[in-house]
């Protein structure tokens, strides 16, 4: 009866530490620690302690390194350079428009609305002779809320420098365009760290498509 109760009690322990696992690379630390504490006996702990420790690490850099879906935009660039693009957000839903117009001078307008209509800001972007793009982003009322300033290689990559309306550093990002047409964006903070990534293609009707993620699922589609 003893010996069985014992291979009853390992067994039980077997199960629990099942659970911990599970739990832990559920990334639900609170469980986690709530299953450790049940299933471990004091001789034990010590060794199981530093295994869900080392779990708990695993689950968080999973977590950590998860992007969600914020949104989508589609868009239409006619031969004269003129764009009129829709974004939606995670579940498909509008969110607004922007609507480009280029002129023969490198210069690019654009004006935001909402879903409503509503003008909620512009940009103006001018690129030079030597493929440096230097965008000024304006509120509704005119006031400047922030510039990207872009420089395109001979191999199709782009690097952008985000800064705010006092002129501080707030991120950036670097772009690859393939001979289809096709560009992966990744955006990154002001520490380097990566928050964020978007993938276009354009197919031969010269439509737009692009897939925004975050690391932040709260983030808004006009974040981008």
């Amino acid at each position: 009866m003893k010996r069985q109760r014992k291979s009853g009690i390992i067994y039980v322990k077997h199960v629990f530490a099942s659970l911990v696992i599970s739990f832990c690379l559920e990334g639900k630390k609170r469980y986690c620690i709530f299953a450790t504490k049940i299933c471990l006996t004091h001789k034990t702990q010590g060794i199981m302690k530093k295994f869900i420790m080392m779990m708990l690490a695993v689950a968080s850099a999973i977590t950590a390194s998860a992007q969600y879906n914020v949104g989508s935009s589609s868009g239409y660039t006619d031969s004269f350079g003129n764009s009129t693009t829709t974004h939606r957000n995670q579940y498909g839903e509008m969110t607004g428009t922007s609507t480009s117009y280029s002129d023969g001078f490198g210069n690019t307008r654009t004006t935001h609305r909402d879903q409503y209509g509503n003008t909620i800001g512009t940009s103006t972007s001018y690129t030079d002779s030597f493929g440096n793009t230097t965008t000024t982003h304006r509120d509704q009322y005119g006031n400047t809320t922030g510039t990207a300033r872009s420089y395109t290689d001979s191999y199709g990559n782009t690097s952008t420098r985000y800064s705010n309306s006092y002129g501080q550093n707030t991120g950036s990002s670097s772009s690859y365009t393939d001979s289809y047409g096709n560009t992966t964006t990744t955006y990154r903070n002001t520490y380097g760290q990566t928050i964020g990534s978007s993938s276009s293609s354009t197919d031969s009707y010269g439509n737009r498509t692009t897939k925004q993620r975050s690391n932040n699922s709260n983030t808004s589609i006009w974040s981008w």
